[in-house]
C-alpha cells in the first residue's frame, strides 16, 4: 500500500484552499517575479462534505486532504456558484457569476460567445504577469477537446481522467439500469464497483503524476500548476483496495426522511428527482454509499501524491496550495446527484494555510496591499460564507497581482490574516436549467434560503435544522429574514447562451451570430469538363444503426441488393466516418457540415429529460440548397432526422 494511504483520517468534500508562503513571498508587486509565489491548482470533481474535517459521513477516510486541511484556515461555508460541473467551473476561471455570462448548463463554452472569446481566465491573468501555466486532467467541464482551454496554458500535460473500468460483465451488477431509462445520463453513469487495476494505471493517478512530475524539475519563472482529479464523480470504480478500506457490513447510510418533500414547491421537488428512490427499494444504498467513500479515498490517494511530491520539492515553503471541489453532491438525503440548491449540493470546504514567519515584504514605494499573513490566530475555522467565484481575485491578492476590476467575486484574502474577521457578504448560487427557469440560493451565516423561478421559496434555520427538513418561508415570523436575503439576488439574469423556447431567435443570435451571411455559393462537382447548366438533384438515404460490416456490398452477412446495386453505380467508401457514435450528434454533423460540439447537439435527444437541440444560427445542407435555388420538399435542418434519434 502506498504510504500515502496509510495517514490518518478524513476530510475530502469540496474545496481547501492552503497557503504555503515563505519569508520572500509577497503581497506587494515584486521586483522580481521570481519573489512571488507559485500556485498549485487541484480541482476534485463532485467531491462533497464527506470529509474528516467537516463531518459530511463519520466514515470517510481522507487522509492526504485532511493533513492539508490541519495546517490551516478551515472555510466552513464555502459554496459553488453553481451546482452543476461547466457552470461552477467557468465562474471560478472568469470570476464571474452564472448569472452574468448566461453559462448555466454542461454543454456552454464562453469561449464561443462573442462578448467572452478573449476573456482573461484565471490561468491567463497569470501567464500575462510573468507566471508559467501548466494544466492536466478535468478543470473546466472536460480535460480534452475546446473545453481544456488550451490556448489559456504553457502546455496541458493530461488529458486523462477518471479510473480505469471492470470488465464489461462486472459492470451494473445492481441490476438497476433499466430503472433510470427515463435519465439515459444517470443510466450511463450511475455504478460502482472495485477494480483491480494498479492505481498507477489509473488515468487520474497519471494526471496526479504529471503534477508530480513537474514539481520536481527547476522553473526559472512562478507557476500556476492545475491538476484536475475526476474522481468521486460517477462511476464509482476505484481500485479494490480503496472498497476494503469501507467494508460494506459497516456502511452508516445519510440521514433520510421519507416526508421531507412535503412543503418544498413543485421547482424543487423536480430538482429532488426521485431516482435515490430506486436504489431504496432495491436495497442497493449502502453498496452506492460505499462506492462514493472508495472513490472519495482514490481521489485523496491521487491529491496525496501531489501533495508529497510539493512536500519533498524545492517549492514546499512558497507555493499556494488550491484544492478545490466544483461543487457538493447528495447521495441519498434529498436524491442522488448535484442539480439542486440545497446545501448539500452547494457546500464545499475550504481550507487556507499560511505558514509564514515574517510579515510580508514591501519593495519600495510599492507597498503591500493585501492582508497581512499571520503565523497563528484565534481560531482556524473560518464560519463565514464565501463563493468559489471569489477565488479568482483572492488569488491575485494572496501573490500580489494587480486586481482584475471586471470580475464579480471579491477577495476573501483578509480571512486568511483572521479567520474571525467581519464579512458581511452571503454566498449565492445559481441553477438555471432553460426547462426551469432562473433559480437562486442566498447563503447567510444564519439561514439558507432558496428562491424558485415561479416565485417558490424554502428557507432554514441552518443552526436549528443543519439537515434542512422543516422550510420557514411561509412563517411570518421570518418575512423580515426574507427580504433582507432578497436584496442579495442577480438583479439581472443572462439570457442562456443556447438559447430556449421562450427566447426569441434575435437573443440567440445576439449570442452566437448567424453565418449565413458569410457562406459562399455553393460549389457542384462535376466529373465532366464543364459544369452543367442544370444542377442535379440531391437525394440523400440515411439508415439508423446500419452496420458496416453488415451489408452485401462490404462483405457482411445480410442481403442487401438494393444498397449493393447503388455501390456498384457509384463510389463505395471503405474508410467513412460517422461524425459521432451516437445518432443525434451524428445527424448534427451531417446536416450542417460541422462539428456537432459546435453546434449544441452532445447526446440523444430527448424530451423527457432535457431539450438540446440545434442551434438556431446553425445553417443546414438543406437550407444552402434552399437559397440556392434548389428546392427539396419541406426540409427543416433544426428537426430533419434528429428529434427521434
Amino acid at each position: 500500500m502506498p504510504k500515502l494511504l496509510t495517514r490518518s483520517a478524513t476530510c475530502l468534500s469540496a474545496i481547501v484552499l492552503f497557503v504555503a508562503l515563505s519569508s520572500s513571498y509577497g503581497h506587494a508587486y515584486a521586483v522580481d517575479s521570481i519573489d512571488r509565489p507559485n500556485v498549485l491548482f487541484i480541482a476534485v470533481d463532485d467531491i462533497n462534505d464527506w470529509v474528516g474535517c467537516l463531518g459530511g459521513h463519520s466514515q470517510a477516510k481522507t487522509p492526504n486532504i485532511d493533513r492539508l486541511a490541519r495546517k490551516g484556515v478551515l472555510f466552513e461555508q464555502a459554496h459553488c456558484a453553481a451546482p452543476l460541473c461547466s457552470p461552477s467551473r467557468t465562474a471560478i476561471m472568469m470570476g464571474l457569476r452564472p448569472s452574468t455570462t448566461g453559462i448555466y448548463g454542461n454543454l456552454n463554452w464562453f469561449r464561443d460567445m462573442p462578448q467572452y472569446r478573449d476573456w482573461v481566465s484565471l490561468p491567463q491573468y497569470f501567464r500575462r504577469h510573468g507566471y508559467v501555466a501548466w494544466g492536466g486532467g478535468k478543470l473546466y467541464h472536460q480535460a480534452h477537446g475546446k473545453f481544456s482551454d488550451a490556448a489559456a496554458w504553457d502546455h496541458v500535460y493530461s488529458t486523462s481522467t477518471g479510473t480505469l473500468p471492470p470488465p464489461k460483465h462486472e459492470r451494473y451488477k445492481h441490476g438497476l439500469r433499466p430503472k433510470f431509462e427515463s435519465n439515459p445520463i444517470l443510466a450511463r453513469l450511475i455504478d460502482w464497483g472495485p477494480t483491480d487495476h494498479a492505481i498507477e494505471a489509473n488515468p487520474d493517478w497519471k494526471t496526479a503524476e504529471g503534477a508530480a512530475q513537474f514539481l520536481q524539475r527547476d522553473h526559472d519563472k512562478p507557476f500556476f500548476l492545475g491538476c484536475g482529479i475526476y474522481l468521486p464523480h460517477l462511476p464509482w470504480y476505484a481500485p479494490k483496495i480503496f472498497f476494503d478500506m469501507h467494508p460494506l457490513g459497516d456502511i452508516e447510510l445519510p440521514p433520510y426522511q421519507p416526508d421531507d418533500f412535503d412543503d418544498i414547491p413543485a421547482i424543487g421537488r423536480r430538482m429532488g428527482e426521485q431516482h435515490i428512490r430506486h436504489i431504496r427499494e432495491s436495497g442497493k444504498w449502502k453498496e452506492a454509499v460505499q462506492g462514493c467513500l472508495a472513490a472519495d479515498s482514490f481521489a485523496d490517494a491521487c491529491v496525496g501524491h501531489v501533495l508529497d511530491a510539493l512536500e519533498n520539492s524545492r517549492y514546499r515553503d512558497n507555493t499556494i496550495v488550491v484544492l478545490w471541489g466544483d461543487h457538493g453532491y447528495d447521495v441519498g438525503e434529498k436524491k442522488i446527484a448535484k442539480s439542486a440548491l440545497w446545501e448539500q449540493t452547494t457546500r464545499t470546504p475550504l481550507i487556507i494555510d499560511a505558514p509564514v514567519a515574517e510579515v510580508v515584504k514591501t519593495f519600495g514605494d510599492q507597498r503591500a496591499k493585501g492582508p497581512k499573513v499571520l503565523t497563528t490566530c484565534a481560531t482556524k475555522i473560518c464560519k463565514s460564507p464565501v463563493s468559489l467565484v471569489d477565488l479568482y481575485p483572492t488569488l491575485l491578492e494572496l501573490c500580489g497581482l494587480p486586481e482584475n476590476k471586471q470580475l464579480d467575486g471579491r477577495s476573501f484574502a483578509p480571512l486568511v490574516n483572521d479567520p474571525s474577521a467581519d464579512w458581511p457578504y452571503p454566498a449565492i448560487i445559481t441553477h438555471s436549467p432553460h426547462w426551469l427557469g432562473n433559480n437562486h440560493a442566498v447563503r447567510s451565516r444564519e439561514f439558507h434560503y432558496i428562491r424558485y423561478s415561479d416565485s417558490g421559496e424554502e428557507l432554514y434555520d441552518v443552526k436549528a435544522d443543519p439537515l434542512q427538513r422543516k422550510s420557514l418561508a411561509d412563517d411570518p415570523r421570518f418575512a423580515d429574514t426574507k427580504v433582507n436575503l432578497k436584496k442579495w439576488l442577480p438583479k439581472t439574469n443572462a439570457p442562456h447562451f443556447r438559447g430556449n423556447e421562450s427566447t426569441s431567435s434575435e437573443t440567440r443570435r445576439e449570442f452566437r451570430p448567424a453565418r449565413k451571411d458569410s457562406l459562399p455559393s455553393p460549389k457542384v462537382l462535376t466529373t465532366s469538363a464543364t459544369v452543367p447548366q442544370k444542377r442535379p438533384n440531391v437525394v440523400t438515404l440515411y439508415a439508423d444503426d446500419l452496420g458496416y460490416r453488415d451489408i452485401g456490398c462490404y462483405g457482411g452477412p445480410v442481403k442487401t441488393p438494393v444498397l449493393d446495386k447503388l455501390a456498384a453505380g457509384g463510389v463505395r467508401f471503405t474508410d467513412f466516418h460517422s461524425g459521432a457514435p451516437t445518432c443525434s450528434p451524428s445527424r448534427a454533423t451531417f446536416l450542417t457540415g460541422r462539428q456537432h460540439c459546435r453546434t449544441g447537439v452532445y447526446s440523444v435527444l430527448d424530451e423527457r429529460f432535457h431539450r438540446m437541440h440545434l442551434l438556431e444560427s446553425e445553417t443546414t445542407i438543406a437550407e444552402v440548397l434552399q437559397e440556392s435555388r434548389c428546392h427539396p420538399p419541406k426540409c427543416d435542418g433544426r428537426s430533419s432526422g434528429m428529434a427521434h434519434s
